[in-house]
């Protein structure tokens, strides 16, 4: 999710902000926030979203974006990729397999 407005600002002035921080809800769990450009900042779900081993009907190809993980994370997803294996950790599939109305 992107934002325009600050949810981690503290009353100082973005210039002081380090660009990256942690939201927690209220179950406790993390999400990533990186501010970009100090004009925009995204908001990153705690898990990554990952359907490379379940196929997609009318797809001609996917695309694999790697925002936040360390180099280890992202050897551990793009070996998943190639064998087309379920990722090992938690992840979500969005709503790419549930049928929304």
């Amino acid at each position: 999710m992107r934002t325009r407005a600050c949810p981690v600002k503290t009353g100082e002035s973005c210039g002081s902000c380090p660009g990256k921080a942690e939201l927690v809800d209220r179950k406790g769990v993390r999400f990533p926030f990186v501010c970009s450009n100090r004009a925009y900042g995204t908001l990153y779900n705690s898990v990554p979203l990952y359907a490379f081993d379940r196929r997609i009907d009318n797809v001609d190809f996917r695309l694999a974006v790697f925002t936040i993980e360390n180099p280890e994370e992202v050897r551990e997803v793009m070996a998943c990729i190639r064998a087309q294996a379920p990722l090992e950790k938690p992840m979500t599939r969005g709503l790419y397999f549930r049928e929304v109305l």
